[in-house]
């Protein structure tokens, strides 16, 4: 839905205001002036079948050129933002299916590929309870996760914001032109999809987060030797670790 800039509302406006905040001038110029309510997002977002939602909506290739790019929409006073991503090739039991581009016989090219929305931010905090019995030797601990949106934190008591995190930081001084060094041999941006997930946490994250992920790219990209979707796969392997494991953020977890 397009609107005049000096026609939205102030609940429009803020909504755009946290847009600013998370994709950055560039990014934000592109979608100031496009505004979704809760039910048009939700038509792009999910499928729905006979008013029953069955899951995410997926996209062909070709279908994709007419989507918005990004998502943004406000409920219940939060705040939600959606991005367009190339979704992650099948699996079956854990293996990874080929997704490879079809060519016919006569020249053709049929892609395998999807597209679909992906939650990049929301303010909506993530809440979580669970009870806890501490032993001597070791700790031991059961959580229940009792409401949460995007990726949740495995612990107790953790209400920290959902916020977009960057598993290789764009924002150190010490750690992101590193970063940025095995980043560029793959035509790739520290602030696009590939290194950023949706998860409970705030404020700085330890030294020793950031000499991790240093290590670990390191070696991947000692590994793909130049090759993106190598590297690619190999980073999820990271992330996955990370988003399994949210203390890794904090510094109690490298002591």
């Amino acid at each position: 839905m397009l609107k005049n800039p000096g026609e939205l509302t102030a609940e429009e406006n803020q909504i755009l205001e946290y847009a600013k905040i998370v994709l950055g001038e560039d990014e934000y110029k592109k979608i100031k002036e496009t505004i979704f309510t809760y039910e048009e997002a939700w038509k792009y977002i999910k499928c729905n079948v006979l008013g029953i939602d069955v899951g995410f909506k997926t996209y062909f290739p070709n279908e994709i050129s007419n989507l918005p790019k990004q998502i943004v929409y406000k409920k219940d006073g939060y705040t939600y933002i959606y991005d367009l991503i190339q979704c992650p090739p099948p699996t079956f039991y854990g293996v990874e299916l080929p997704n490879d581009d079809i060519v016919t016989k006569d020249g053709g090219v049929i892609s395998n590929k999807l597209y679909g929305y992906k939650l990049v931010y929301t303010n909506e905090p993530v809440v979580l309870t669970g009870t806890v019995s501490v032993s001597p030797i070791k700790w031991k601990g059961k959580a229940k996760i009792i409401k949460g949106r995007g990726s949740a934190t495995k612990g107790v008591g953790n209400t920290k914001p959902n916020q977009v995190h960057h598993f290789a930081t764009n924002k150190s001084k010490k750690y992101t032109q590193q970063f940025e060094n095995v980043a560029n041999k793959y035509g790739l941006d520290l602030d696009d999809v590939w290194n950023k997930q949706l998860m409970p946490h705030q404020g700085r994250h330890p030294y020793a987060y950031h000499e991790y992920v240093l290590r670990e790219m390191t070696k991947y990209d000692n590994i793909a030797r130049g090759d993106k979707d190598k590297f690619l796969k190999l980073y999820e392997q990271l992330k996955n670790k990370v988003m399994n494991n949210p203390d890794m953020l904090t510094k109690d977890y490298w002591k």
